[in-house]
């Protein structure tokens, strides 16, 4: 069963359609390190912008606003 994930980009409300979503939390700004070099080598790596370590889990921080054109962030707005 597919779930929506909205997110806010900009100014707007996004919804995004993903297969499941295995966890919710709520993180201090404190919490989040930056990022470690191999993320900042791709060549998307601005939407990187931190790690959190979680126990044994290090989960990736993304600036999701970096994930769309100047275009599509338009877009958005403009609809939102």
């Amino acid at each position: 069963m597919s779930r929506i994930l909205v997110v806010e980009v900009g100014q707007s409300l996004i919804g995004f359609m993903v297969d499941a979503v295995a966890e919710v939390i709520r993180v201090s700004p404190s919490s989040i390190q930056p990022p470690p070099s191999i993320l900042l080598t791709n060549a998307n790596s601005e939407c990187f912008t931190g790690v959190i370590n979680r126990g044994d889990r290090l989960l990736i921080v993304l600036e999701l606003e970096q994930l769309f054109s100047d275009t599509e962030r338009q877009a958005f707005d403009a609809m939102g």
